[in-house]
This record gives C-alpha cells, structure tokens and sequence, in this order.
C-alpha cells in the first residue's frame, strides 16, 4: 500500500529525463549544477511540496473535490478569530490581489466569510466558516498521517530533532511561526 504522499506525488518526480531524452552535454551540466537540488532549501521546498499534494489529496478524499492547492494558503495563514486580507497576503508571501482571488474564491466554496473588524469597521476580517473549520480537522488528519509517515522513515527522535533544528534555523533569521507553547523547546 502506497502511503499519502507516495499517492500525492505519483509520478510527478520520477520522470526524470536520461540520457537518452537529453543531449550528453546538457546531463554535464546539470551534474555540475547539483548543488540546485541537494541545497537545504531546495529540499526544504520539495518536502513541502510533497505535503501539499498529500494533504490536497486527502482533502479530496474525504469528499471535498472543490479544494484547490492555492486553499491551502489559507488553513495554513487564517487565525481561527479571523485575519485582515492584508496580513494573510503577507503570511502567504503573496501580492494582496493574489490572496484577493484566493479569499474570493474560498467564499464562493463557502470555506471563509468576510466579516466587519470589531476593531475598525471600515476594514474586514476573513474568517473560517464552519465547512473551514471542518477542513482544518481533516487537514489535522492528514498532518497527522504524514507525520507517522516520517517517522517510519527516519524515526521519532530523528522528527522531534528535525523539527526543532527547522525552527532553530527560522528563529535565528527572525522568523516566529505560531506554534503552541511548548509544542517544540528551542535549543540555545
């Protein structure tokens, strides 16, 4: 049986051209070219990609064959008392008309609503309806199967330190995500 991600990522990665589909000299190249795919960030972006795709797939699997990739963005930037359009755009690393299209086709599927902010009534928030919310526990889920996945892999000591290095590597370049209390202790 394949796991999610075996399922997610199918063939996708395993098309690689060969000698044979290639000129001799263009495989030279991307020889001496490695250090693009075998960089920590490089790996770093496939491994998220490879969850995306498992996560979208599980999605779909419990029936929600609307959601698209670009949803994702949302359950992983959206705080669940809402969040001004503005700032998920700049959570999601996008221009504020991409998220706009985002945010206007997640209303249309019904998993956000635009509300007034209590704080300034000119300015709305985006927040989670309840088929959102229901998508945040079936993407709880799946997190959680990729995440037995890994450690079948490479075990739960090899996860937790994993884990905490990645965060180690985002804090000492300033970056804080919103994890929960002493859900992963920073090494000093």
């Amino acid at each position: 049986m394949r796991t999610v991600a075996e399922q997610a990522v199918g063939s996708h990665y395993k098309r690689m051209p060969t000698s044979r589909t290639r000129p001799r000299d263009s495989v030279a190249i991307d020889e001496a070219l490695d250090w693009r795919n075998s960089n920590l960030g490089r790996l770093a972006f496939a491994v998220a990609q490879v969850y995306e795709r498992a996560l979208l797939e599980w999605i779909r699997a419990a029936g929600h064959t609307d959601i698209r990739i670009s949803h994702l963005t949302l359950f992983r930037s959206l705080d669940l008392a809402g969040t001004r359009l503005t700032a998920l755009a700049e959570r999601a690393g996008v221009t504020l008309p991409t998220m706009q299209q985002i945010v206007d086709s997640a209303v249309v599927l019904n998993l956000v609503s635009r509300i007034a902010d209590p704080m300034d009534g000119r300015a709305k928030l985006v927040q989670f309806t309840e088929r959102g919310h229901l998508i945040l526990r079936i993407l709880e889920e799946g997190v959680a199967q990729l995440e037995v996945e890994v450690e079948q892999v490479i075990g739960s000591a090899a996860r937790t330190r994993l884990a905490r290095d990645l965060l180690n590597l985002l804090h000492a370049k300033g970056v804080s995500l919103p994890i929960r209390a002493g859900e992963l202790q920073r090494e000093d």
